[in-house]
């Protein structure tokens, strides 16, 4: 779809204010549904690394005092978590791509944000996984994935909503933007 709209010479800042709207609208939506994803996790982990190794694997054994205590997390437990964000995430990202597809950015820039982009979520949920069954060291590359993928649906949003908007003028160029 989005090699049709580019063969046409589509851009974004273009488009009919009716699918700019429609389009920033999803990507409100999708802002909310990631800020309070990243919320959901800092309750519970603290983002870091002993927060997210002790929600993984529990903290039943720790010395000392905790605020609640944690019960190592069941393979049910994970699955029920993995199987919908792998849907979710997944398609969520694809279709995020399909619009930067649509974008000035230069094509190996946007090769670079795809695979990024996949790989995020390939790390938020397989990493959990590492943590309760291979090492409770794998909570810090839980916390990067979390962090890049994070990163990857601000640039997946920001910079077709910046074109969609404020757009380009002919003068203005990038490095990562085609002249």
């Amino acid at each position: 779809m989005t090699q049709y709209y580019a063969y046409k010479r589509f851009r974004l800042d273009r488009a009919p204010k009716n699918t700019r709207i429609l389009i920033t609208c999803f990507y409100v939506m999708i802002s909310l549904a990631v800020a309070v994803g990243v919320i959901n996790y800092k309750v519970r982990t603290h983002l870091t690394p002993s927060g997210t190794a002790a929600w993984y694997l529990g903290n039943e054994d720790a010395t000392g005092v905790v605020d609640e205590l944690l019960f190592p997390k069941t393979v049910h437990e994970l699955l029920d978590v993995t199987h919908p964000h792998l849907f979710e995430q997944t398609l969520i990202v694809f279709v995020l791509c399909h619009f930067f597809g649509l974008t000035r950015v230069r094509d190996l820039w946007k090769r670079i944000v795809y695979v990024a982009s996949f790989a995020s979520v390939l790390l938020d949920v397989g990493s959990p996984w590492l943590v309760r069954f291979v090492s409770p060291g794998f909570a810090s590359l839980h916390l990067f994935g979390t962090m890049l993928l994070s990163t990857m649906f601000l640039v997946l949003i920001g910079v077709p909503l910046y074109e969609m908007w404020i757009g380009f003028d002919k003068e203005e160029s990038y490095d990562w933007v085609r002249p």
